[in-house]
């Protein structure tokens, strides 16, 4: 596997003179479907770089291209043309297991539907992204209580799906999408199966998260709800032909000290390069390890190699609280 590192671009100037790292960037992504008599332009020469902290709402009409783009920044699709890097991660060529990592570990997803699994409770529910991250069960509970002290159901832990209203299993779905602090949390549309009241009551959530220094890009067909962010994207053809800013918008503020969601570290600079094979440490059944891969969830992680089939091998990491045993392609790996 090829390990794409970020060029030094460099970050990008905040209006406050202060440097603010790219959490996601689009550079020229089109993305095409159908035959070549016959083919669909979704997205057309796309760009668009979104700094950390930053609250953006995207809106256009049907077939303007606007749930492409989300589902490329999601890692959901990949581009046609173009590349899509999120933090320092180029994400063309990765695999499925890859893209997944990525998905759990710096994005949140907040959808119209909540998706909540219905034999699970609220806790259990917002538990289960950590599950996949190799997280604790205990440290799992305790982050997952936290976070839906935070959206205001701390009394609601242990209720099912079907025993909450729509704003507070909303709410759960929020929760569950901050639960790994991702780099950025997506919406689709997250208020267009709630009433008036209940949507101004989730869109508070995420203006309150945002002030914490959570990024947030947000669908909508909704002129109050696309209102409530920094920018507003307009889409049409496949691309951004307007960007405005909301008239009753006050200057965002940055959280003092950082931010309190989002806090994975951005770094801008590229890394020192691996040493050449020549100079490499040999791998082999019981070396050292440490994982060298930007795009892998274990990237800085060390371990010890317990078996090598072909190009991958099986590594055991050892934390204070648990075990956990990896299979990785030898790439990805560098001796110690």
């Amino acid at each position: 596997m090829t390990i794409n590192i970020r060029p030094p671009t460099g970050p990008t100037a905040s209006p406050q003179g202060r440097d603010v790292p790219i959490v996601a960037e689009l550079r020229e992504v089109s993305k095409s479907y159908g035959a070549a008599n016959n083919r669909v332009m979704a997205l057309d020469r796309l760009s668009l770089k979104v700094v950390q902290g930053e609250y953006l709402a995207v809106m256009g009409a049907s077939g303007s291209g606007k749930s492409t783009a989300m589902n490329i920044l999601g890692c959901l699709d990949q581009p046609s043309g173009g590349e899509y890097w999120l933090e320092n991660c180029l994400t063309a060529g990765l695999g499925d297991d890859q893209l997944a990592d990525l998905r759990n570990r710096k994005l949140g997803f907040v959808f119209q539907q909540f998706y909540l699994l219905r034999e699970l409770t609220a806790l259990e529910n917002v538990m289960l992204p950590m599950a996949y991250a190799g997280v604790s069960r205990g440290l799992q509970r305790q982050r997952a209580e936290a976070a839906l002290v935070r959206v205001g159901l701390g009394e609601r832990l242990h209720n099912r799906p079907n025993q909450l209203s729509g704003g507070q299993q909303q709410r759960v779905a929020i929760a569950r999408a901050i639960i790994n602090r991702p780099v950025l949390l997506l919406a689709d549309e997250p208020t267009g199966a709630l009433d008036s009241n209940t949507s101004n009551e989730v869109m508070d959530l995420f203006g309150e998260l945002h002030r914490e220094g959570m990024t947030v890009i947000l669908v909508t067909h909704e002129h109050d709800v696309a209102a409530r962010a920094e920018k507003i994207l307009h889409f049409a053809d496949g691309r951004i032909q307007e960007a405005s800013t909301p008239a009753s918008l006050s200057p965002a503020t940055a959280a003092a000290g950082g931010p309190s969601w989002g806090t994975h570290p951005s770094p801008v600079a590229v890394p020192s390069p691996s040493p050449r094979p020549d100079q490499a440490t040999p791998i082999l059944p019981g070396s050292s390890v440490t994982v060298q891969d930007p795009c892998s969830i274990y990237r800085g992680y060390t371990g010890i190699v317990q078996r090598i089939s072909g190009r991958r091998a099986a590594v055991l990491f050892e934390g204070g609280n648990w075990d956990k045993l990896v299979t990785l392609q030898l790439s990805q790996l560098r001796g110690r």
